[in-house]
């Protein structure tokens, strides 16, 4: 179930975002303000969606503030126009904005259409300036010069069309004690980690290990009114021989916990 903040346009708003639909405007940017999507920009459309790309993105971005925006493509189908729909979250940012701006996420992607939308990215600062660097890097090379420089298997695409993802809204770091775990656990030292987010430090700290555990085991000790991520290793014997498969699992509280820790917990789990 995906968590969702309750803001979202008023009718004013939305008749405004209707009209920026027509083929006059290339992107339109929005932000949440005092609770409720406020449409903030309009870029008109002078050339190709390629041609008017860097301009547009230099206008409606801004380092220090998230933002949604929706970008419009030359191409069409059978609802209208094709859209690029960005979901801006610098990582500066703090908890509170990322958690509001990626639980508002799916409200404004309905208001706005989201039969429309045929790519959805999210990015923060790092990824928009991969976007950047992409657009003024050389052209394709010819497979002939893929084979000589033998760059194939190292080549890095960050095209709009190949699905680009980066981890955006909540991103909490693994704490040092979390890092030399996990190796433990790589290692197959152990075959349980349970793991927390820590809001105030915006970190994801270890809460315990086992050497051995049962999945009934797993289930006595899941706190009740806190989410939890688990790594575990399950052992067991086919054909006479030890065979084991890895878990990730992430355990949710239901309505024991506040809507702010639930959002931390589902968006941090990108990290894994």
């Amino acid at each position: 179930m995906t968590l969702q903040s309750g803001i979202h346009a008023d009718p004013y708003e939305t008749i405004k975002l209707a009209d920026c639909k027509n083929l006059s405007y290339r992107a339109v940017k929005l932000i949440i303000d005092k609770e409720k999507i406020v449409l903030l920009m309009k870029i008109p459309s002078k050339g190709s969606w390629e041609d008017d790309f860097d301009v547009a993105m230099g206008k409606l971005l801004d380092a220090s503030s998230p933002c949604y925006v929706f970008y419009r493509l030359d191409s069409v189908n059978s609802f209208g126009s094709d859209w690029i729909f960005i979901c801006y979250v610098p990582e500066s940012s703090d908890v509170r904005l990322k958690t509001i701006y990626a639980a508002t996420k799916a409200t404004v992607l309905k208001q706005f259409g989201d039969n429309l939308i045929k790519d959805d990215i999210t990015v923060n600062c790092v990824a928009y300036k991969k976007i950047m660097e992409s657009k003024s890097a050389p052209g394709p090379y010819t497979e002939a010069e893929i084979e000589v420089a033998g760059i194939h298997t190292g080549e890095v695409t960050t095209g709009l069309h190949s699905s680009y993802q980066t981890i955006g809204g909540v991103s909490f770091a693994l704490s040092p004690d979390s890092r030399s775990v996990l190796k433990i656990f790589s290692s197959g030292e152990c075959d349980y980690v349970q793991l927390k987010c820590d809001i105030l430090s915006e970190t994801i700290k270890v809460c315990g290990t086992r050497e051995h555990i049962t999945p009934k085991q797993i289930a006595e000790i899941c706190p009740e009114k806190e989410g939890r991520y688990h790594l575990f290793r399950f052992r067991y014997m086919f054909e006479g021989e030890e065979h084991s498969a890895t878990f990730f699992i992430h355990t949710i509280s239901g309505n024991q916990s506040t809507v702010k820790a639930e959002c931390c917990i589902l968006v941090a789990r990108q990290l894994y």
